[in-house]
């Protein structure tokens, strides 16, 4: 295993590997079934403090305290090319939802957009008044956030660099930040002992998660479906939240050292965690816990029948509503838009007759 500090995990897209990212200057690809060590990524002079998948799977990225990123083959472990320009360490990094770019944030105060073919630096995010603790992209890969020690989250013009936003309420540094899934809220974890959620076109506060009473929030993650959160703390543990009231859900613990960061699976059956014990582990989420969209939609979808309305929805803030409209919702086909399709039959759909 790891000869130091685990400081970074994150899941292969096909969530059948993980990525680890150690004080021992390597990074390593493990097989999620069994634990088996699949591949090592040796060439960072300092700490491996970030790692991150490609989309497709092929290609990982690291950072790390020589003040570089660096792109290696997932399956060879070759070095493909090194992203060179920060001048202070390169404490995080994250893959654009198309693969085309990446994003490093740094100890120089800035966070900075490559090419990942070719490495050329793209485009700077300039402002923060402190390093660059954490970086990510949304969904759409038309914005980026980071995260400072100047207690703030920015939110940025992927394409021009502007600074869109700023997410300001935290009493201590901003270590961790995340987009949900669908784009519309924003997730930060400080050292003030806090995770944070926040409207992402208005940067007001959503709910606070409040539980790791000791220690800092290192790091933070959004299930799949969007329902639910993870944190890792310095309190040597990880917590699942209930995105949509702030619910504890449950507590992982194990570790004998500080929770430095967490991900969570493809198909949000398990989490992963990796720890200043040296350790990385994986751990199941009970299906009880498991918020299976399908049957929110299902029943959602059969209250509404039973009550003899018209089967219109609309998806926000990742909970599904109901809602009562008298027009068709689409303009191109005049037709009603609904996830109830293919849940209920199709005379559910039938047009009500005109009243004489």
């Amino acid at each position: 295993g790891h000869e130091g500090t685990v400081y970074s995990v994150a899941f292969a897209p096909d969530g059948q590997s993980v990525l680890t990212g150690s004080g021992d200057n390597t990074a390593r690809l493990w097989d999620a079934r069994n634990g088996a060590l699949l591949q090592s990524f040796v060439g960072h002079e300092g700490p491996v403090y970030s790692v991150a998948f490609a989309p497709d799977g092929q290609t990982v990225l690291t950072g790390s305290s020589d003040d570089t990123a660096r792109l290696w083959d997932a399956r060879t472990g070759a070095s493909l090319g090194r992203f060179v320009g920060h001048e202070g360490r390169v404490d995080s990094v994250a893959f654009a939802p198309d693969g085309k770019s990446v994003l490093t944030g740094s100890s120089d105060n800035s966070a900075r957009l490559w090419d990942a073919r070719t490495g050329a630096l793209l485009q700077s995010f300039v402002g923060h008044e402190g390093r660059v603790k954490s970086v990510a992209f949304a969904p759409d890969g038309q914005t980026v956030l980071t995260g400072s020690e100047d207690k703030t989250a920015r939110l940025w013009d992927a394409r021009n660099g502007a600074l869109l936003r700023r997410f300001v309420g935290h009493e201590d540094s901003v270590n961790a930040v995340a987009f949900a899934p669908n784009g519309q809220s924003v997730l930060t974890g400080s050292h003030d002992k806090t995770a944070r959620l926040w409207d992402a076109s208005n940067g007001t506060l959503l709910r606070s998660f409040m539980g790791h009473e000791e220690d800092s929030v290192t790091s933070v993650a959004f299930a799949p479906d969007g329902m639910s959160v993870l944190t890792g703390s310095d309190d040597k543990t990880a917590r699942l939240w209930d995105a949509r009231n702030g619910a504890l859900l449950r507590r992982f613990v194990g570790h004998e050292g500080d929770v430095n960061s967490v991900a969570f699976a493809p198909d949000g059956s398990s989490v992963l965690t990796g720890a200043s014990d040296k350790t990385a582990r994986l751990w199941p989420v009970p299906e009880a816990l498991l918020v299976d969209a399908k049957t929110l939609v299902r029943n959602a979808c059969t209250a509404l029948w039973q009550a003899n309305a018209k089967l219109a929805f609309t998806a926000a803030d990742a909970q599904i509503y109901p809602v009562l409209q008298g027009e068709p919702i689409d303009p191109a086909t005049k037709d009603f838009v609904s996830p109830c399709k293919g849940v209920l039959p199709e005379t559910a759909f039938a047009r009500p007759a005109a009243s004489p």
